[in-house]
């Protein structure tokens, strides 16, 4: 401060001391004029000589010198501060006002936020914070975290924060008006953990994590501002300065009991308002709205009262309905009073939250059956390697999903429940489990598919009073069947699952018809959809939208079966509407880290295929393979499966090597993990053979195609449409070949089958058919063959007009026909049109390229002689 300054100040200071009190602010204002140097000078200098003890005089000149400093600060548009010019004042916080800012320098295009000290913030203890939080946000540099740009001081002595402008909604503004599901609010909740727990990594304690300092913008990321209270985890000596004064600043609805108590504030801290605003995130209440309107209140109720379960706040509502009570554990293991109880890390909190995401067990319930079983089962590490490890851990695993996906499906009180069926479900799983123990089962060892047939008869005797518990577990066994290509056993234990619903609940209740989208799922698994499959896929859409016409997962479910059926039954297009209905509901009700999720993106990828659309099928087959791997691992029949359709999608667009790198690792991977006549092998073996015979490598197609088709004939019985497919591929080769009886036969076995299982031709069907009047062709039986052809043509038209690849192929072997009975103009101006077809839209089909190039080449020669 210049000397001029001082002797003015001075001056003017002794002078307005002898006004009475009230006029004092008024006088210094008038006297000051413009001189907002001089006023603002005078102004301190007079509220520290009224902080005397004499609390009325005090006040009178706080009061008014903050009005009046306020009115100095309301900065009106155009002021320039450092490089930008005021818009307009956003919002004003605890400390500071915060107003929105463009570029004054025209270098470039730019808006800002920028954040100035509240005038009755003009201290050093405020100024402190100031500073700290300038320099904390240098540190800084996240995605979730509003970044700093730039600062200093203005031209009076304001200190100011440059800060990135973000366009975006407060997190429960947004929560409420978005309608956001379930795992959308915690998808939201873990990338604020991300930012808070790079915070932590930085040594920077937040301090005031509340929604309020939370923005979400449009395409839903998050950002974390506000860091004016924060400090450095190490330092010390703010933390004395503070407890010094009796102060440790905070927002009390979102405060720790020790910072309510102002004890020393560590990262615990900030973990424990994490789990009051996942609180408010999931109930929409904070955890001591009861107390809010009274601070004294509500003091004593962090600091002594226990708030009521998240889920029962908002029970009445669609989202109490989903939230499970592993949520509860999390938010309560969070906010545990003493902060030695809380989760050690952010870190810790956001692996819960993906835990339960992904149905798996969380650190918050240590004392669950779960934990227990799991303590047991690493107790007998050795034990457990008498079987698969994967079918050990396949079936644990899906039993612990099944029962965190209903423990609280029941309307009886639902704390009750889960006790009394945890300990139950306990039992079942340590008598099963049992039964791998070598000292129990006298030196017997057991195979997975013996081990889960022993875990069905123990439900048969028990929990006869469980209806919807003992279904329950009985569809998780069928699932693990499923998932070990054990098909008998699959299908007749989904079955006993439905026949206990429907006389339990009856036909309407949810349950049952989530075991119906089962049934589909496990029937399509196997191959033995058929017509009636078809209408029950379509019969259970309908009913599931009757009763529940919300999002829901059965109803996600639904939809994607309803696709599937499509897909076998030909109506594409159809298809990909109704997967994408599916895919929509199941990213609105779970977010996109879901099973669900993946099944949708690969059905909709198969329907691309065989539509032709083989870059949309690519995509979405990556975004499948990717989801599923991230979800479930390589070694998991879901991302096992789609590596084998992404090869597919890679393979008519002649990216040759990375689909035969796909094809070799998907069966490498079924290799590993199932049994040898397992569906996964056989389709695996099935893929890779259609890919050598479509690069021209016959001698290795032949080789796994024919592999495949001897797995599905002692695989699958005849009412399996499945092994119609895998015998009608071994056939395409020894027709290609030249052994044209042998293929005879097998082609018509595949026929046989096709018409056995559906009333009305697949396209696989047709595709077999096809094949058949090439064979035909190459015994040299050529009006049989001609006629077979064109009656199975019209065929494909009537049922399949949208797949212009199966037209075009029938075409050219009609071309052939046509010039095998020396109708040479008429047979090569189609096989000319159709290898002209091919080459633009279908280049990298090599094989019927090649096959119809060959037709031409070898009418041209016969027309000749």
């Amino acid at each position: 401060m210049g000397d001029e300054l001082w002797h003015k100040a001075k001056s003017l200071f002794y002078e307005a001391l002898e006004r009475p009190i009230e006029s004092r602010v008024a006088f210094v204002k008038q006297q000051a004029q413009d001189q907002e140097a001089l006023f603002k000078t005078v102004l301190g200098m007079l509220e520290a000589e009224s902080d005397d003890g004499k609390s009325d005089l005090f006040d009178a000149i706080s009061s008014q010198t903050s009005q009046a400093l306020q009115d100095i600060y309301d900065i009106p548009q155009g002021t320039h501060i450092g490089n930008f010019s005021i818009i307009r004042k956003l919002g004003e916080g605890g400390m500071g006002a915060v107003y929105l800012a463009s570029r004054a320098d025209d270098s470039y295009e730019q808006e800002v936020a920028i954040k100035l000290l509240h005038a009755d913030m003009q201290n050093d203890f405020a100024l402190s914070y100031f500073q700290s939080e300038r320099q904390i946000l240098a540190d800084l540099d996240h995605r979730n975290i509003a970044r700093l740009l730039d600062g200093g001081t203005t031209e009076y002595g304001v200190p100011y924060l440059v800060m990135e402008y973000i366009v975006g909604k407060p997190l429960m503004e947004y929560i409420e008006e978005s309608e956001l599901g379930l795992n959308q609010r915690l998808g939201l909740f873990l990338q604020i953990c991300d930012a808070v727990g790079f915070a932590h990594q930085n040594l920077i304690i937040h301090r005031d994590l509340k929604p309020a300092n939370i923005l979400v913008t449009d395409k839903g990321g998050i950002k974390l501002l506000d860091f004016g209270i924060a400090k450095i985890e190490q330092d010390s000596l703010a933390y004395d300065n503070e407890a010094a004064k009796g102060v440790t600043p905070h927002t009390p609805e979102s405060a720790s009991p020790e910072q309510i108590l102002n004890e020393k504030i560590t990262t615990r801290s900030d973990i424990y308002a994490l789990g009051v605003m996942l609180y408010r995130m999931l109930s929409g209440h904070s955890p001591y709205h009861a107390y809010l309107q009274d601070q004294e209140k509500l003091r004593k109720a962090v600091l002594q009262v226990t708030p009521v379960a998240p889920s029962q706040i908002a029970k009445n509502t669609m989202m109490g309905k989903k939230m499970q009570p592993e949520l509860d554990a999390i938010v309560g293991f969070a906010m545990q009073k003493d902060p030695q109880n809380r989760y050690e890390s952010v870190a810790d909190i956001a692996l819960d939250i993906r835990h339960f995401m992904r149905k798996k067990p969380v650190s918050a319930l240590p004392n669950s059956w779960w934990y227990s079983c799991r303590c047991f089962i690493r107790r007998n590490t050795l034990t457990f390697s008498v079987i698969s490890l994967f079918s050990v851990l396949t079936i644990a695993s899906a039993i612990t999903m099944s029962i965190q996906a209903h423990l609280i499906a029941q309307e009886r009180d639902k704390a009750q429940w889960e006790k009394e069926n945890a300990q139950q479900v306990s039992e079942f799983l340590f008598d099963l489990f049992e039964n791998v123990d070598p000292s129990v089962t006298d030196g017997e060892t057991l195979t997975a598919s013996e081990l889960l047939e022993k875990g069905e008869q123990r439900l048969v005797e028990r929990l006869q009073d469980q209806p919807r518990l003992k279904a329950n577990l009985l569809q998780t066994i069928a699932l693990v069947f499923t998932e070990l290509g054990i098909r008998d056993n699959a299908v007749n234990t989904m079955q006993r699952a439905q026949a206990i619903r429907a006389q339990a609940f009856g036909k309407d209740d949810l349950d049952y018809l989530d075991g119906q989208n089962q049934i589909l799922t496990i029937i399509d698994d196997f191959g033995e959809a058929d017509e009636s499959i078809f209408e029950l896929a379509k019969r259970t859409l309908e009913q599931v939208k009757r009763l529940d016409s919300g999002d829901s997962e059965t109803l996600a479910y639904a939809y994607h079966n309803a696709s599937l059926m499509n897909v076998l039954h030909g109506d594409l297009r159809e298809a990909v509407t109704l997967g994408n209905q599916a895919l929509d509901m199941f990213s609105r009700v779970f977010g996109r880290e879901h099973e669900g999720v993946v099944a949708s993106l690969s059905v909709i990828s198969t329907s691309h295929y065989y539509l032709g659309n083989y870059e949309p099928a690519e995509t979405t087959a990556r975004q499948a393979v990717e989801l599923s791997i991230e979800l479930h691992g390589e070694l998991h029949s879901q991302s096992i499966a789609i590596m084998g359709n992404l090869a597919e999608t890679l393979k008519m667009q002649g990216k040759n090597d990375e689909a035969e790198a796909f094809y070799k690792k998907s069966l490498q991977l079924s290799q590993k993990v199932f049994p040898e006549n397992s569906i996964y092998i056989i389709d695996a073996l099935n893929y890779l053979g259609m890919f050598y015979r479509h690069i021209g490598d016959y001698p290795n197609a032949q080789l796994y195609l024919e592999q495949a088709a001897e797995k599905a004939r002692g695989a699958y019985d005849d009412d399996s449409w499945l092994k119609a497919y895998f015998i009608s591929n071994a056939g395409s080769m020894q027709a290609q070949n030249g052994e044209f009886t042998k293929a005879l036969n097998t082609v018509e076995q595949a026929i046989a089958i096709y018409q056995n299982v559906f009333e009305q031709p697949t396209a696989y069907e047709l595709s077999s058919r096809l094949l058949y009047g090439e064979v035909l062709l190459g015994l040299g039986q050529v009006q049989k063959a001609y006629n077979y052809l064109l009656a199975n043509k019209e065929l494909q038209q009537q049922y399949f007009p949208d797949n212009r690849r199966m037209l075009l192929r029938f075409d050219s072997a009609l071309g052939e026909a046509l010039c095998r009975q020396n109708k040479y103009e008429e047979g090569m101006a189609i096989l000319n049109d159709v290898l002209n077809a091919f080459t633009s839209s279908f280049p990298s089909d090599r094989f019927n390229i090649e096959k119809t190039q060959k037709r031409l080449d070898s009418a041209m020669d016969s027309s000749q002689i």
